[in-house]
């Protein structure tokens, strides 16, 4: 059995496709959450009016339309051809998300192997292992059950397919392949910014790789510099910055070791938040983690240990560069869908430390049996932690589902303007920000309801007010919006008499339903309205 596998080493790369795919096969019954609902009205009524493509394609030269400087026409891309090949069927949807992720868990495998060979070691058991840890790792997730936040999912194997070619060159005909890694980093940087970091892994690979470069090698390195520097230079045309995508807070810019201090104080309540189901179980795996990599590391000297500390360089280098844009992650535990690439880089480093060296120079150490046996409890860990995880995500996307269901009969029972509370997230998982007038837009409902229902976050409420004394109410009724769109916003906000919503509801979790609460009255001043929303707003899961 052995000799089988070690004769077809990739066989054994398809049991954790096979493990990840029943993690996430459940995910097919998910519905639409934040984001994704915002994005599935906007291609879908570009595409009512005809313009899907033209408006798609003009992000190219333009910026996506948000508070951030966000430039992703790849992604943006690959919504409209979603919408286009699965309409609004969200399985079609969750299908691109899924595939990519098992492809990046084969692909971390290989790229195991690929590593060991260059430096005549048995990556047979190895690459699995690594496969397994990076497919069932359970703060990447979020990256694949989200629609909107596939972008990591395509950095990631974009530019370690990129990796893939660059370190395959044994031939003069392989080694052309080389020139794959700009080319491919040029797609990946249409998806997300973050890819802008890859000429500098890749710097630390070449001085790491065991032999002299090749030409093509080289240049490509050379390649991906200039072409993550064309891209910088045009985030700085149209953004003023070349790096930052955030809107920075109020109060300026923040220095970097003060972003960098409020990043790492961060993590221990971010981890918190994202595990809260298992919590004892997240605290086991990182001790089986950790407890890993010591003996993995202290099994040296070997002739692999410099490409893994490279790999590990990468990872961190990666992790560094996000947490010092953001400047912190979400203390609910939001965010998970940033450590997908890093982790990536982490697990093939990981991998490529516990390969076994085939030289018989070299004795196979008990410290590298222990660290296999310690990553083996990690992987059994973290899916006990996925697994928690991914039950809340999809808890999250069945109360979408009912909150859009119980929509139509609400407003058909309550004549006139209801504002709905609803929860921005439940726990980690982003639920209902930026999705608010989606919710009550086609193609989630089958006619739109604006006029009649205003979804409305508790954040919002004193910006609600605002809108109401300035007669959004009236301009609702009198533009019946079909569409959430700049036009549409601007068409609504002009100024009309005040009048205030004749309901105030909100969707209660526990309950699982919209339930009526006290409304102010009808005659309020500005400020007495503010003064009793604010204590309705209190009572709405009580």
């Amino acid at each position: 059995m052995a000799g089988f596998l070690r004769e077809n080493p990739t066989r054994l790369l398809w049991l954790p496709i096979f493990l990840v795919a029943i993690f996430y096969a459940p995910g097919f019954g998910g519905f639409w959450h934040g984001d994704d609902v915002a994005n599935l009205h906007r291609v879908y009524f570009l595409s009512q009016q005809g313009t899907l493509w033209p408006d798609t394609l003009r992000l190219f030269a333009e910026p996506v339309s948000s508070e951030g400087a966000f430039y992703r026409p790849m992604m943006m891309l690959s919504l409209a051809l979603n919408y286009v090949i699965a309409d609004t069927h969200y399985g079609g949807w969750y299908l691109v998300n899924f595939a990519v992720h098992l492809s990046n868990t084969f692909l971390v495998g290989l790229l195991v192997r690929r590593f060991a060979e260059r430096f005549d070691c048995d990556a047979t058991l190895a690459a699995p292992l690594a496969a397994l840890l990076f497919g069932l790792c359970p703060t990447i997730a979020e990256g694949v059950y989200w629609m909107s936040a596939r972008s990591d999912g395509w950095v990631t194997l974009l530019t370690l397919g990129g990796v893939y070619l660059w370190a395959g060159s044994k031939t003069a005909i392989a080694s052309r392949l080389a020139y794959g890694l700009p080319l491919l980093l040029i797609a990946a940087l249409g998806f997300k910014e973050s890819a802008a970091v890859a000429p500098l892994q890749m710097v630390l690979l070449a001085v790491a790789w065991p032999v002299r470069l090749s030409r093509p090698q080289r240049w490509a390195v050379v390649a991906a510099f200039v072409v993550a520097g064309l891209f910088l230079a045009w985030r700085a045309f149209l953004f003023g910055n070349a790096w930052q995508i955030y809107t920075p807070v109020a109060g300026g810019t923040v220095a970097l070791h003060v972003k960098f201090w409020n990043s790492v104080q961060s993590l221990k309540p971010w981890w918190n938040a994202l595990t809260e189901a298992t919590p004892a179980l997240s605290a086991v795996y990182l001790v089986a983690f950790a407890a890993a990599l010591l003996p993995g590391a202290l099994s040296r000297p070997m002739p692999h240990w410099r490409i893994a500390l490279a790999l590990a360089a990468a990872s961190g280098g990666l992790a560094l560069a996000t947490l010092l844009n953001l400047g912190g992650m979400s203390a609910n535990g939001e965010g998970g869908r940033l450590t997908y690439g890093p982790v990536a880089w982490l697990m093939i480093a990981v991998g490529v430390l516990v390969s076994q060296p085939k030289s018989p120079l070299i004795r196979s150490s008990r410290r590298l049996l222990v660290a296999s046996a310690a990553l083996s409890l990690a992987v059994l860990t973290g899916s006990g932690v996925l697994w928690g995880h991914l039950r809340a995500a999809w808890r999250v996307q069945a109360g979408m589902r009912m909150i859009t269901q119980a929509v139509p009969p609400w407003a058909a029972g309550n004549a006139g303007l209801t504002m709905l509370l609803v929860p921005d997230h439940d726990g980690a998982v982003v639920m209902a920000r930026n999705a608010q007038g989606g919710l009550v837009l086609e193609p989630i409902q089958q006619q739109p309801y604006l006029h009649q229902v205003l979804p409305t976050l508790a954040s919002e409420i004193q910006l609600r007010q605002r809108q109401f004394c300035n007669g959004m109410a009236r301009q609702l009724e009198v533009v019946r919006p079909r569409l959430a769109d700049a036009r549409t916003l601007a068409a609504i906000a002009e100024r009309a008499d005040t009048v205030w919503p004749k309901h105030v509801a909100c969707w209660s979790k526990s309950q699982q339903k919209i339930v009526s609460l006290r409304a102010p009255p009808l005659d309020a001043s500005c400020d007495a309205w503010l003064a009793s929303i604010r204590s309705t707003v209190e009572n709405c899961e009580r």
